[in-house]
């Protein structure tokens, strides 16, 4: 069985990177129109802060893991477009230990911050008014909502 260690090891990424998958399906959706923007990256910038909180406080107030850590984490993945198949592979690590951890209220969370960087930003003007987030976004949008929106028999 392929462990997420085995995974982050492949594609030369720390051990540490997962405390952070929880933060890849923002990522691909900064990506998914094929552009980050500001605005989007502010938004996981946001989350990530939020994350970092939720993983200290889960700890006993302990640092799992760095700012600067994350700060590279992030920037390993918004300097250039990733890999669509690395994004893919770590979103399905991701799902797992969301639907695993079973926690609705943070699932909505992420799916909140992800219809946040939908909405965000346009990449051209004028659209129709039921173009403002493109396919693309609603696809993967749906893909996620699928994925994390816990039936009310599995959540906390």
């Amino acid at each position: 069985m392929i462990t997420a260690q085995h995974i982050l090891q492949r594609h030369n990424l720390p051990a540490n990177y997962l405390y952070l998958l929880e933060l890849i399906p923002l990522i691909e959706m900064v990506w998914v129109d094929g552009k980050n923007q500001h605005q989007e990256i502010l938004i996981l910038q946001e989350f990530t802060v939020k994350h970092l909180a939720m993983l200290s406080r889960d700890a006993g107030g302990l640092e799992v893991i760095s700012v600067a850590e994350a700060n590279r984490f992030v920037d390993f993945f918004l300097t250039h477009r990733p890999d669509p198949s690395l994004l893919a592979e770590l979103k399905e690590l991701a799902f797992e230990r969301l639907q695993a951890r079973a926690d609705k209220q943070h699932n909505q969370t992420i799916i909140a911050h992800c219809m946040d960087i939908a909405a965000a930003c346009v990449l051209e003007y004028p659209y129709h008014a039921s173009e403002r987030i493109r396919v693309e976004e609603k696809a993967l949008l749906q893909e996620i909502i699928a994925a994390l929106d816990l039936p009310e028999s599995q959540a906390d």
